[in-house]
């Protein structure tokens, strides 16, 4: 089914509560820089030397909602994270945990809501055992894998035991091959990439173990007027939502 782009009406009708919050961004931000995970498809990821993805392009319609100019670019996840914390780049879109949130302030609505799902081997030996897991604890008994810099790990899974890689195609493809026993993580991203690189055999099913995967932007603290920019931003990522463009964006990747 097609769902139509965003009208002018709509979104200035979602910006107009802005107001002064808009102005005051545009005044005091030439242009936000927003870095990403430049290896995390469908989500973010870098193309032909630009920063392509559905928290991209949802973004860059947001802010040329709002009036504010944006640049996108890609970087290791753990480095992209420490440019916005010393004040290299202005802004991430990820999890606002709470080691995010000493250093930088977020928008009160996501850009994008990811399920959680938990992926393994068909040809693992503990298959039937794997398949009956529901809880934190029932992730105990198995090898569990994830990939550095991953804050919904970080967060969910303290106190288990689990092998870190350097990214999430390396994570999948140990599960493949039955290395780890499972991931539990963004479904959104797993299933683009398991589909994209061939991975055999993998398979997954919706878990409620953690907090869904939700991107919010989020601008760090030191830049200035940075409540401007989040409440400005907010409000045009209402106005993405409300026209129904997250929606359109999403199903083209995915």
């Amino acid at each position: 089914m097609h769902i139509p782009a965003p009208t002018r009406r709509q979104f200035l009708a979602g910006l107009a509560a802005a107001g002064v919050a808009i102005r005051s961004a545009r005044a005091q931000a030439a242009k936000l820089r927003i870095v990403y995970y430049a290896t995390f498809p469908p989500l973010c990821f870098e193309q032909d030397g630009k920063m392509q993805g559905i928290l991209p392009e949802l973004l860059d319609k947001a802010a040329t909602a709002a009036g504010i100019d944006v640049s996108h670019q890609g970087f290791p996840w753990a480095r992209a994270q420490a440019m916005v914390q010393n004040g290299e780049a202005d802004a991430f879109c990820t999890n606002p945990t709470d080691e995010r949130r000493a250093y930088a302030l977020f928008t009160e609505l996501p850009v994008y809501v990811a399920p959680v799902s938990l992926f393994y081997s068909a040809d693992n030996p503990r298959r039937a055992e794997i398949e009956q897991i529901k809880t934190f604890d029932d992730l105990k008994a198995v090898k569990q894998g994830d990939y550095n810099g991953n804050g919904f790990a970080e967060t969910t899974f303290k106190g288990l035991d689990i092998e870190w890689s350097p990214n999430l195609l390396n994570t999948l493809t140990k599960v493949s091959l039955g290395r780890n026993d499972v991931f539990v993580g963004n479904d959104t991203v797993a299933k683009y990439l398991i589909k994209q690189n061939n991975i055999g055999g993998v398979k997954s099913f919706p878990v409620a173990i953690g907090k869904q995967s939700a991107f919010h932007l989020g601008v760090r603290k030191t830049l200035p007027d940075a409540q401007g920019l989040i409440d400005a931003m907010g409000h045009a990522i209402q106005a993405v939502h409300d026209s129904g463009y997250d929606r359109e964006v999403a199903l083209k990747y995915t």
